[in-house]
């Protein structure tokens, strides 16, 4: 009998060990420590420090817009393959002279550009293009202006090769190269070679032409001048995109 009642006895302490105060020493948590019912599995948002839908979308986005602008870059540097910002012409020609009388006329696929208008005011994008790697601009900046209201282009420039390389020519018949920062002299009857495709020369009445070859059959040559009280810019190009005031105009 006394067999029985310990089997008995074990048989319950297994079924139910937190009332035989546990076995072979594994005692049953305390209350506080107990498992948590199912409505408070629930009730308990997963995975808390997660961060929300909402918050990886505008990541993501954050992330392509990136991607976008950079790719936007890529293209400018290459030479514009695939923007369309800018009309291709075959052929145009430009020009600011005088107090200054600004004109263009440039032909594309659609016909004829043209344009005249007077600017007294600083033309800092006269005329730009997508065509070269590194990029090409002319800009003017003039003088204040006279008793009359008059102004003239005191000083032009054609910037290229991501704004390292520069050309300019004041009113005052003093010519400046500069490439990577640094000064470079150039005297009448010299060329120089400015890297990727351009080419620069001092004519002996001190005028510079800066040739400007973008490797796949698109030019620009650009002539910068003295007029006296002025600097007059005169422009040729040929299978190239183009942009600026001179085209905007139109």
């Amino acid at each position: 009998m006394q067999i029985q009642q310990s089997n008995a006895s074990l048989f319950g302490a297994i079924q139910n060990p937190a009332d035989a105060g546990g076995i072979m020493g594994l005692d049953a948590p305390p209350p506080d420590q107990a498992r948590p019912k199912h409505a408070d599995l629930i009730r308990r948002p997963p995975f808390s420090d997660s961060p929300s839908a909402a918050g990886a979308g505008g990541g993501v986005n954050a992330l392509l817009s990136q991607i976008m602008n950079l790719l936007q870059q890529l293209l400018s540097a290459i030479g514009g393959q695939g923007n369309t910002a800018q009309p291709f012409f075959s052929s145009a020609q430009g020009s600011s002279t005088g107090d200054p009388h600004l004109a263009f006329d440039g032909t594309t696929a659609a016909g004829t550009q043209q344009s005249r208008f007077d600017s007294m005011n600083d033309q800092p994008d006269l005329l730009d293009s997508d065509s070269f790697r590194g990029g090409f601009q002319i800009g003017t900046s003039v003088t204040p202006p006279g008793a009359n209201g008059v102004t003239w282009n005191r000083q032009a420039a054609v910037t290229t090769g991501f704004g390292r390389t520069q050309v300019s020519l004041d009113n005052q018949g003093h010519a400046q190269v500069l490439r990577n920062g640094k000064s470079l002299s150039l005297a009448a009857g010299q060329s120089m070679q400015l890297g990727r495709g351009e080419t620069v020369s001092r004519n002996a009445d001190g005028s510079l032409v800066i040739s400007d070859d973008n490797g796949s059959g698109g030019q620009i040559t650009t002539t910068l001048r003295g007029s006296g009280q002025g600097v007059d810019v005169s422009v040729d190009a040929s299978a190239v995109t183009l942009g600026g005031d001179l085209v905007r105009h139109t």
